[in-house]
């Protein structure tokens, strides 16, 4: 593929020095998607990349097709000689692919003539601009061979940000957030820039900072540096080692799925070339996202409890080992709530099953209100629900415990009570049933000694050992 794009932009230039008559043809570019190019293409002696400043500037300046005067010449670093330059810019679907200079006998350009140069331009345009296409679309389809069919979702979305980044090159990093609509955040869930404990579960409000613009317009955006943008906010992982960022949506048939940001830790002018690279990976991303999230969707509707939507028992246990493990691999906290309603077969005694439903509906809604979407929160059986904590501390865990119990008193009706039991992860408990098992005690001992009580397993111990 490699060899074929050279060969494609060697014959344009050919071919266009021998339709014009002229002594030489070079092609000179800026920096863009020839950046990423460069990177896996070896370019013929005609290709000048990465010009002077001054001839980026009057290449920026001049869009026309015009014999060089002597300004032109020398801010272009050429050779002044009996003949003349003509320049020649070249675009191809909004993209700016930079200028050819022909070496002309020609002092001056009728009308006719700037009409054939025009026309030249153009199939050059579309000649080098396709040979470019070709080597990004081999990049993306490098990218696309590295998935498998059955691939989950996070290995997909660390290949695309692993993909990003080497396509940009090594100075940049890529960070992939997913869009929840339910819950308005984006959720960083893959990243070159950190190690997985540290963004794993980073969280953000979707309506604002830079990625909240991007989600609303659907467009991409690109910052030379956000120290100077009021839109940014504390929406990387680290935004004090960040200054320029771009950043595109991950859209399939109009739906968001989420954004991908290009981050540098240097101030960065991005070029409507790169932008466009970034949206093409994130066009992929869409349409291979789009399969695994629906297929990751469809598993956890098989683990939906369908009175409550909480989530299964089935899903609690496999979720709960993930949980633990990272846990314990980053050194963060783990907390366990086993909760059960009090006296429930009463009330299915008394007002009936349609009514026992309903209040376990209740109690699901009061507790989801309670706790944050990254939390597991399952229906364990019956009337007994477990939620799992991560990340909170202990005096927290018991706060939200009584919060929970107190506000299912005063929003249920007819109103109920529970009981709750909290264990704690420990070098002694490190297993999802032992966390459950040691969580029943203490929700046994809720229940014993009056219900509708908080009961920790670690201070029941404490208690036992004293007597």
């Amino acid at each position: 593929m490699e060899s074929t794009i050279t060969k494609s932009i060697e014959d344009t230039l050919s071919n266009i020095k021998i339709i014009t008559g002229s002594m030489d043809c070079q092609l000179i570019t800026i920096e863009g998607s020839w950046d990423v190019c460069k990177q896996r293409c070896e370019f013929p002696s005609q290709f000048v990349f990465r010009p002077s400043d001054h001839a980026k500037n009057y290449i920026a300046e001049h869009n026309n097709i015009h014999i060089l005067d002597q300004r032109g010449i020398k801010d272009l670093e050429l050779k002044i000689q009996n003949n003349s330059y003509i320049f020649i810019p070249l675009t191809f679907e909004s993209m700016n692919l930079g200028v050819i200079l022909l070496e002309h006998t020609l002092k001056d350009l009728s009308p006719s003539q700037e009409l054939f140069f025009s026309s030249v331009a153009n199939t050059a345009s579309i000649a080098i601009g396709n040979a470019l296409k070709a080597c990004l679309f081999s990049i993306l389809e490098h990218i696309s061979h590295l998935f498998t069919e059955r691939m989950e979702l996070d290995h997909r979305l660390q290949i695309i940000a692993d993909g990003t980044k080497n396509t940009f090159g090594q100075e940049f990093d890529c960070e992939i957030f997913l869009y929840d609509p339910v819950t308005e955040t984006l959720n960083l869930r893959a990243s070159t820039k950190t190690s997985r404990k540290f963004w794993e579960m980073y969280t953000t409000n979707s309506n604002q900072g830079l990625n909240g613009w991007v989600i609303k317009n659907k467009k991409p955006i690109g910052i030379s540096d956000v120290t100077k943008d009021s839109r940014a906010i504390q929406e990387h992982a680290d935004l004090n080692k960040i200054i320029g960022v771009a950043i595109t949506p991950i859209i399939n048939h109009g739906r968001i799925l989420g954004v991908i940001n290009l981050l540098s830790d240097k101030p960065k002018d991005f070029f409507a070339e790169e932008i466009w690279i970034l949206q093409m990976l994130a066009q992929q991303a869409g349409n291979a996202l789009a399969e695994a999230i629906a297929y990751e969707q469809m598993e956890e509707l098989a683990m939906i409890d369908p009175v409550t939507k909480a989530y299964s028992r089935q899903y609690l246990e496999s979720k709960g080992k993930l949980e633990i493990q990272k846990a314990i691999e980053s050194g963060e906290s783990l907390s366990l709530l086993m909760l059960d309603i009090d006296f429930f077969k009463k009330v299915n005694d008394t007002y009936g099953h349609q009514i026992g439903d309903k209040i376990l509906k209740q109690v699901s809604s009061v507790i989801k209100n309670n706790i944050r979407t990254t939390d597991v929160f399952a229906r364990y059986g019956g009337e007994e629900f477990i939620i799992l904590l991560p990340r909170v501390s202990q005096s927290m865990t018991i706060e939200i415990a009584e919060r929970i119990r107190k506000r299912i008193m005063e929003e249920t009706e007819p109103i109920v009570t529970i009981s709750i039991g909290i264990s704690f992860l420990s070098p002694n408990n490190t297993s999802i049933d032992k966390l459950i098992e040691k969580a029943d005690y203490a929700l046994y001992h809720s229940k014993e000694n009056g219900r509708n009580k908080v009961s920790i397993y670690d201070k029941l111990m404490v208690s036992e050992k004293r007597k």
